[in-house]
C-alpha cells in the first residue's frame, strides 16, 4: 500500500507540498438558498415584466395585487357594455311585464338631472367604508396629530370589535348562503351530516340568536368539516368554500357588544391619561360616538347604487350565458378591488342617462391629499389628483385631470376630436364651474385626440404604494 501512494516528505523550511489553509477573513463565495431563488419567468409574464416587475416577489401579497388588476377589465369595459345595453333596451324593458323587477327598476334610476349626478356620486364618495362617520373623522385628526404614539394600536383593537358587532347580521347571511353553497361541492354523505344542523340555524340576528348560531357552527358544523377536509384533502371549490367559511366565522366570533364598549372605554382612558386631552374634546368624542352607534342602525340608502348592487347580484345568480356571468364576475373583481390597501384612490363611476344621452363617467381622487411636510420653516401642501373619464356614446372618450391646492388649480383636457372646434366654450365652462364653487381654475389645458392616459398614471400611482403599505405578519 505505500508503495502505491507515493508520499514525498516535506522538506524543512520549505512550502512545497504543504496545504495552506485559506484565512478566515478572506472572501468567501456565499451558499445559495435554492428556496430563494426566484422560478423562471413564462412567456406570458415575461411579456408583461417590465424594469419595476423584475424585483417583485411571486408570493407577496403586493404582487398577486398587481398581477389581479392588469388581468380583470375595467369597470369601462365590462359595466359600461351592461349598461349601454339596459339603455338601448331602457324602452322595451319598461313596456315587458316579464322583464325583471330589478332591471326596470335600475333602468329607472339612470335617469339623472344635475342634483342627482352630484347627489350619487357624493354618496358613494362618502360611503367608501363602514368608517365614514364624524366619530371616525376626529380620530383620523388625532392620528395625525400624534402620529409616533400607541394611538393607532388601541384604536383598531376597537374598529375591530366595532366591525364584529355592526356586521354580525350580515356575516351571519353569509355563513348560511356558504353553508348551502357546501352542500352542493360536498359528497352525499357529508351534505346530509350536515343539513340536520343547518337547519338548527337560527336566521333572526338578535344576540341570544346569533351565540346560539356559533355555538352550534363550534360545535357541531366545524367538526363535520374538519373531518372532510382530512380525510378527503380536497383542494376544490368545497375547500375554498370552507377556507371562506371559517373565515367568516372568526369575523362573526367578535360580535359582543360588552367587548365593544370595553375596547372603547381602553381607547378613552389612553386619550385622557397618555395623549392629555382635555375634558371638552373627551365629550366631544363621547358625544359622537353615541351618535355613531344611533345612526348605524339605520343603514344608508340610495335608489341608484342598492339598485345596481341588486341587479348585479341577481345577475351573477341567474342561469345566463357565460359571457354574462364572466362580465358579473369581472365587475365583482374590479369593486372588490377598489378596497384594497394598495389602491391610493376613491374610486367612483356613475353611468347616467342625462339629455337623451347615455354617458359612463369614473373618478379617481387621492386618498392622502394636503399632506403637511415641514421644510424649515416653510410648509409645503401635497394637491389633490383627481382623475375623472366619462364616454358619451355617439360623442367620444373625454379625459380631466384636475391638481388642486390651496392656492392654484391646474386642468388638463382632452376631448374627442370631434369638439376640437369648440375648445373656447368648453375652456370657458369649465372655468366658470370652478368659480360657481370658489375656486380658481387657472391654468386650463386642452387638447383634441390624445390616446388614454388616466390608466397609466392610476396604474403608476398603484406601484407607488409597493413600499407604502406593511401587510406582513
Amino acid at each position: 500500500m505505500p508503495d502505491n501512494l507515493h508520499i514525498s516528505p516535506p522538506i524543512t523550511g520549505s512550502t512545497t507540498n504543504k496545504i495552506t489553509p485559506t484565512p478566515r477573513d478572506s472572501q468567501q463565495v456565499p451558499v445559495v438558498d435554492p428556496g430563494r431563488v426566484a422560478p423562471a419567468n413564462s412567456n406570458q409574464q415575461a411579456e408583461q415584466n417590465a424594469t419595476f416587475d423584475f424585483l417583485l416577489s411571486r408570493n407577496s401579497v403586493y404582487s398577486t395585487f398587481i398581477e389581479q388588476f392588469r388581468q380583470t377589465p375595467a369597470l369601462s369595459q365590462t359595466l359600461n357594455k351592461i349598461m349601454f345595453d339596459l339603455f338601448a333596451q331602457k324602452d322595451g324593458l319598461q313596456q315587458t311585464a316579464a322583464a325583471p323587477a330589478l332591471m326596470q327598476q335600475l333602468a329607472a334610476a339612470k335617469e339623472m338631472d344635475k342634483a342627482a349626478i352630484l347627489n350619487n356620486l357624493l354618496f358613494q364618495v362618502q360611503h367608501q367604508t363602514q368608517f365614514s362617520d364624524p366619530f371616525f373623522d376626529a380620530f383620523r385628526s388625532l392620528l395625525k396629530q400624534f402620529p409616533h404614539t400607541d394611538l393607532d394600536v388601541h384604536l383598531a383593537n376597537f374598529l375591530k370589535a366595532y366591525d364584529g358587532v355592526l356586521s354580525a347580521p350580515a356575516n351571519m347571511k353569509s355563513i348560511t348562503k356558504q353553508l348551502n353553497d357546501l352542500e352542493l361541492y360536498l359528497p352525499k354523505f357529508y351534505g346530509k351530516k350536515l343539513q340536520p344542523f343547518i337547519d338548527r340555524l337560527v336566521p333572526e340576528s338578535s344576540s341570544n340568536n346569533i351565540q346560539q348560531n356559533l355555538a352550534l357552527l363550534k360545535e357541531n358544523i366545524i367538526p363535520v368539516l374538519r373531518e372532510y377536509a382530512a380525510l378527503t384533502k380536497d383542494s376544490g371549490k368545497a375547500r375554498d368554500t370552507i377556507s371562506l367559511l371559517v373565515h367568516t366565522l372568526a369575523r362573526l366570533n367578535t360580535n359582543s357588544r360588552e367587548d365593544m364598549v370595553n375596547k372603547f372605554s381602553v381607547l378613552m382612558d389612553y386619550c385622557r391619561y397618555d395623549l392629555k386631552l382635555p375634558p371638552s374634546k373627551m365629550n366631544s368624542l363621547q358625544e359622537l360616538f353615541a351618535k355613531c352607534l344611533m345612526e348605524s342602525s339605520h343603514k344608508p340608502e340610495n335608489n341608484f347604487y342598492d339598485s345596481l348592487m341588486s341587479a348585479l347580484s341577481e345577475g351573477a345568480k341567474q342561469n345566463t350565458s357565460n359571457l354574462s356571468q364572466a362580465l358579473y364576475k369581472d365587475i365583482s373583481a374590479s369593486l372588490l378591488m377598489d378596497n384594497s390597501v394598495y389602491m391610493p384612490f376613491t374610486h367612483v363611476f356613475l353611468p347616467v342617462y342625462y339629455q337623451g344621452q347615455f354617458m359612463f363617467s369614473e373618478v379617481w381622487i387621492d386618498k392622502e391629499p394636503f399632506r403637511e411636510e415641514s421644510s424649515g420653516q416653510e410648509t409645503e401642501e401635497k394637491s389633490t389628483n383627481l382623475y375623472i373619464t366619462f364616454d358619451i356614446k355617439n360623442l367620444g372618450y373625454f379625459e380631466v385631470q384636475v391638481q388642486i391646492n390651496r392656492l392654484k388649480t391646474s386642468v388638463r383636457i382632452s376631448i374627442p376630436p370631434l369638439l376640437e372646434n369648440k375648445s373656447k366654450s368648453i375652456r370657458d365652462s369649465v372655468s366658470q364651474i370652478f368659480n360657481q364653487n370658489g375656486m380658481n381654475a387657472g391654468d386650463i389645458v386642452l387638447t383634441a385626440g390624445n390616446p388614454p392616459q388616466v390608466p397609466s398614471m392610476i396604474m403608476k400611482k398603484i406601484r407607488e404604494r409597493r413600499d407604502a403599505i406593511d401587510v406582513s405578519i
